[in-house]
């Protein structure tokens, strides 16, 4: 690091101070951007650093629209929803960009579970049994045993 006048430290001070980004400094006062980076941390710690990187495609507002359509059952997945925000925003969006964004919003890509088709011969059993039963009161309900595929043991145990 090349010593600096105190006029040369002030200008960098003010410039941090205004808001302007280590290289902008640099290019301002000709120092190299570690020597405004050392002067930044020693002489102002307080003052936030830039985080860096490109600026965000997506507005808040449109990443909680992003996570409504998901939410809504409106969007299966990122690629529905980046067009769907592309037709909005008119601006060219990666579903990896809103696949990125949905995981720091929490969501995640989860295989949806597959439940069994019911055939016709089940539908058929199943209005079999509701037109056999329609005429059951209440007390007959009582009666039956509930288990919702719990195994339960009616005379004596399995032995276990």
């Amino acid at each position: 690091m090349c010593a600096l006048s105190t006029a040369e430290l002030e200008k960098v001070l003010v410039l941090i101070n205004s808001g302007h980004s280590a290289h902008q400094i640099s290019s301002l006062t000709g120092h190299h951007t570690s020597t405004i980076t050392h002067i930044w941390s020693k002489h102002c710690p307080h003052v936030p650093k830039s985080s860096g990187g490109h600026p965000s495609k997506l507005s808040p507002t449109d990443m909680h629209h992003a996570i409504c359509l998901i939410n809504s059952g409106k969007a299966e997945n990122a690629t529905h929803v980046a067009r769907s925000l592309q037709s909005i925003t008119n601006q060219s969006l990666s579903h990896e960009t809103i696949h990125t964004h949905l995981k720091k919003a929490g969501l995640k890509a989860v295989v949806k579970k597959k439940s069994p088709l019911l055939s016709q011969c089940h539908k058929h059993e199943w209005m079999d049994f509701a037109l056999s039963h329609r005429h059951w009161t209440i007390e007959d309900w009582k009666r039956v045993v509930w288990s919702d595929e719990t195994k339960i043991n009616w005379l004596g145990s399995d032995g276990l």
